[in-house]
């Protein structure tokens, strides 16, 4: 490894330290030796991120991913910049060009990217369309599911809500009662939404979906059992 190498390899350790200063440093230093250091403009760009200072962030990213084009941690940056600027449509229209000339990109996280950006922008059959690609080309995860439940939720969608709650309940029974759940809230039966998340919680208790989803349905209905979901511990 050679020296701006180790110098950004250490920043990135300060920076997850919470020693952001001493990161910054670090980083100004490895670019002065090399201005083209995609990993070291990548650092700078989440520095001036958790400053809140977007319009700084911005460059570093753009300028990690032209130099890197096949990392996917600069793209998903400026994605995520442009939405939280109140521009989720140039986020989609970027996200797209990058993934048409870096196919390699289209990983399933990236692609869940793309799908939360189609459901803020209300592009909904081109959400439609890129959900059932997903189904079809991954390995369905339990996690993944729930994402996916999410979305089809968006699309005001319990048929599909139930289909991956059957194809994921050998796989894992809380996340697919989890799923029922959502069905059921779709459909307005409030009753058996409570049931379908009170059993996600029973079998999974780390479900904070099931959790949330709880507190709301039974805000109304019993305030005492609302509260018992309302703040669960942070998962680790």
């Amino acid at each position: 490894m050679d020296k701006i190498e180790q110098k950004v390899q250490d920043a990135r350790a300060l920076f997850q330290q919470r020693k952001v200063e001493e990161a910054e440093v670090l980083l100004q230093e490895a670019l002065s030796e090399n201005p083209h250091h995609p990993g070291a403009h990548h650092g700078l760009g989440l520095i001036f991120l958790t400053r809140g200072d977007s319009s700084n962030a911005l460059p570093h990213f753009q300028e990690a991913q032209r130099l890197n084009p096949s990392d996917p941690a600069p793209v998903r940056a400026i994605a995520s910049l442009w939405r939280l600027q109140g521009q989720p449509q140039k986020a989609v229209q970027f996200l797209e060009g990058v993934l048409i000339r870096f196919p390699i990109l289209a990983t399933p996280i990236m692609m869940m990217d793309l799908a939360e950006l189609y459901a803020v922008t209300g592009q909904n059959e081109r959400l439609t369309d890129l959900l059932a690609r997903l189904e079809q080309g991954i390995k369905m995860e339990p996690a993944l599911a729930l994402a996916l439940g999410e979305l089809w939720k968006e699309l005001g969608d319990h048929q599909q809500i139930e289909r991956l709650a059957t194809s994921i309940e050998q796989a894992d029974g809380g996340v697919a009662a989890a799923l029922l759940g959502s069905a059921a809230s779709i459909r307005g039966d409030h009753e058996s939404a409570i049931a379908y998340h009170e059993n996600a919680v029973s079998l999974s208790p780390g479900i904070w979906h099931s959790h949330a989803a709880l507190a709301s349905l039974l805000v109304s209905k019993d305030l005492s059992r609302a509260n018992h979901h309302a703040a669960p511990p942070p998962p680790p």
